[in-house]
Order: structure tokens, then C-alpha cells, then sequence
């Protein structure tokens, strides 16, 4: 982890600031916290405004300048009402695989979990049309904030047909994959899907759902998910789009 802010003269083996350098206080302290951040000494979250200020002496001005500047190298981000915390690495997700939320928050040593907003039956006529089922025949209809480590990532919005995933109103969805779910309740494996992604504002209720401003940039993804050529599930996830980053894998061997 590199930034763009040079360290002072001095200041890598002390934590002192110096009103005699020609470097600004604000980028001392960026330089200073940075190599913190590099040592891993925060627990995620980064010690506050008036914290920093009594802890280096300095005016809270300098440290509001020395956290945007680290905000703008995207080490760390801020979120209204908690605080601010340090940046992971964009997680991975291969466009050419199938994709698990949760297991993509536990493979970065993170602790999944998630609150359930909607569970329950309902009716929609786009969902039923796509998933191949009789109008009116009633749809399973979840609703879930995904967490890592408590810090909101995503928002989940599934339909399945009531007929084969009724019994998943009857758990505990406040963890772990829904596919895991589906399989080991109602025998049913998911084995392929289609995916759209685009990039979308948020709005409303659902900012706020994310800890998130109105207009901020999220990854939409709408996903039909399959079991062999029938269609089990309609899914919309809401990505922070600071946390994820995807690539394709493609070859010779695949062109026209």
C-alpha cells in the first residue's frame, strides 16, 4: 500500500509532528497515520476527530485535511452516524463463475451476517413471467442487508417460486448463502445463471439501508439463477461499489 503524500524526514520510526517542517502539518499526519494504517494498527476503525487531535496536538482543521487526503487515496471511508474506518482491498468476483456473498466476506476474514427485511409471500407478475410460473401462484419473496463485520456491503432481493422454496420461511436467514439453503431444505442445487450489471445511483430508503448518501454509486445486479434449464430464482443485489471490483478470463481459444 503506497500513497502519493511523502513521509517526512524523521517520521518513520516516530509519530511526532513538526511545526519547523516545510511539509503541512495535515500532510505529516497523513504521511503518519498512512504508515499506521500500513502497520495495521487500527482494528478497522480509525480513532476520531477530536481522538487524533488531542493525540498529536494539532487543530481538528488539520486532521478533517489529513483524513481527506486518505480518503482520496482510498485508504480509509467514512460513514455517517459511525465513524471511520480503514478501506479493504476491492473484493474479487470472477464474471465467468458463480458468485457467493458470503463467501466472499468470509474469505476476507470477515464475519457475514445479515438482516432480513422482507420474508414472506407475495405476488409479482415480472417475477412470475421470469421464473416460468402461473400468474397468482404466489412467490417466496426475500429481503436481506448483507454485513461484514457489521458494516453494511450489499442488499439482496430475491423471488422463487412458493411451490419449491416455501420452506425457507421457515429459517433463520440472518447468515450464510441462500443457495446453501435451498439445497439442503428443498434439494434443489442451483447449477447455472445470467447476470446484468450496471451502475446505479442510490435513493431513498435504500441509501440509507446502506449507511450510504443519496446519489452515491452502487453495482447493480440483476440475476436469474438456474437448476439445469429451470429458472428458480430472480435476484437484485445493490453493491457498495467501493468494495468489489470484477474481471472477465478470455482466450484465443473463445474468439470468432
Amino acid at each position: 500500500m503506497s500513497g502519493w503524500l511523502p513521509l517526512p524526514d524523521g517520521m518513520a520510526n516516530e509519530e511526532s509532528l513538526s511545526i519547523e517542517s516545510p511539509i503541512p502539518l495535515w500532510a505529516q499526519l497523513a504521511a503518519t497515520l498512512r504508515l499506521r494504517i500500513e502497520r495495521g494498527e487500527f482494528d478497522a476503525k480509525v480513532p476520531s476527530e477530536p481522538e487524533l487531535s488531542r493525540e498529536y496536538s494539532v487543530s481538528r482543521a488539520t486532521v478533517r485535511e489529513a483524513l481527506r487526503a486518505l480518503r482520496t487515496e482510498g485508504l480509509i471511508q467514512s460513514i455517517q452516524g459511525r465513524g471511520t474506518f480503514v478501506s479493504g482491498d476491492p473484493w474479487d468476483k470472477v464474471l465467468t463463475s458463480g458468485y457467493s456473498l458470503a463467501e466472499s466476506i468470509a474469505n476476507q476474514g470477515m464475519q457475514e451476517s445479515s438482516k432480513v427485511l422482507i420474508a414472506g409471500v407475495c405476488l409479482d407478475e415480472e417475477a412470475s413471467e421470469l421464473l416460468q410460473i402461473e400468474p397468482g401462484s404466489g412467490l417466496v419473496e426475500i429481503k436481506r442487508i448483507r454485513f461484514a463485520s457489521g458494516q453494511p456491503v450489499a442488499i439482496d432481493h430475491s423471488f422463487l417460486s412458493l411451490r419449491i422454496a416455501e420452506p425457507l420461511l421457515e429459517l433463520d436467514l440472518t447468515s450464510g448463502s441462500l443457495y446453501k439453503q435451498l439445497y439442503v431444505h428443498c434439494g434443489l442445487r442451483v447449477t447455472s445463471g445470467v447476470e446484468r450489471l450496471r451502475a446505479v445511483q442510490l435513493f431513498g430508503g435504500e441509501a440509507e439501508l446502506l449507511e450510504m448518501s443519496e446519489g452515491d454509486p452502487v453495482i447493480e445486479i440483476e440475476r436469474l439463477a438456474y437448476v439445469h434449464r429451470q429458472p428458480v430464482e430472480l435476484r437484485r443485489t445493490l453493491l457498495c461499489a467501493d468494495r468489489f471490483q470484477f474481471y472477465a478470463r478470455w482466450g484465443t481459444e473463445s474468439s470468432a
